[in-house]
């Protein structure tokens, strides 16, 4: 997949690493705007019993807007508690982090979203990584559309476990222990 080499992870579903990628030699972390899609079989008028009224266009929006600034907040909170410069300015030193979530199914009792992200090599560099896990949903219950979706436990819950998962990945990748096919350490 684009050079990349599926790595084992024991945390995400799917790991991808560029064999030549050199984790220590970022300085920094920029971690672009977060993109929220809802499934595409998810129906808001299905899916609000608390909420008296119909979801518009805007009302949608907002809520991928909470989801993506409070999913920005935790990682930013997570890597910076790891020791990771988190900029907004990127530089010939940044690992460029782009993440999403998908398939966003509000008040399912299984799949919640899936989280994607690349991971680029400074201004315009190169893909040096990918990951993508969807496993997330069925360990924390079920997003409820009540108030607020992004001060649901679950919400938050979920969005936590996985910048503690990536900032664990980060960790073994600046240690130089991945090597290619998933051979760790020596």
């Amino acid at each position: 997949m684009d050079g990349l080499v599926l790595q084992p992870s024991p945390g995400l579903d799917a790991v991808y690493l560029r064999s030549d990628a050199n984790f220590n030699a970022y300085g920094n972390i920029v971690l672009q705007p977060v993109q929220v899609t809802f499934d595409k079989d998810w129906d808001p008028k299905l899916s609000q019993r608390a909420l008296s009224r119909s979801l518009s266009e805007q009302d949608l929006q907002m809520l991928k807007d909470e989801m993506a600034s409070e999913f920005r907040s935790i990682f930013v909170n997570e890597l910076a508690s790891g020791g990771y410069q988190v900029v907004d300015q990127v530089g010939a030193n940044s690992l460029v982090i782009t993440a999403a979530l998908a398939d966003v199914y509000i008040n399912d009792p299984v799949a919640l979203m899936t989280l994607v992200m690349e991971l680029h090599d400074g201004i315009n560099g190169p893909l040096v990584g990918r990951i993508a896990d969807h496993s997330i949903g069925g360990n924390f219950g079920r997003l409820e559309m009540t108030y607020s979706v992004t001060r649901s436990a679950d919400f938050r819950g979920a969005v936590a476990d996985w910048a503690e998962r990536l900032r664990k990945e980060l960790d073994t990748w600046r240690s130089n222990a991945v090597r290619l096919n998933g051979d760790r350490g020596r």
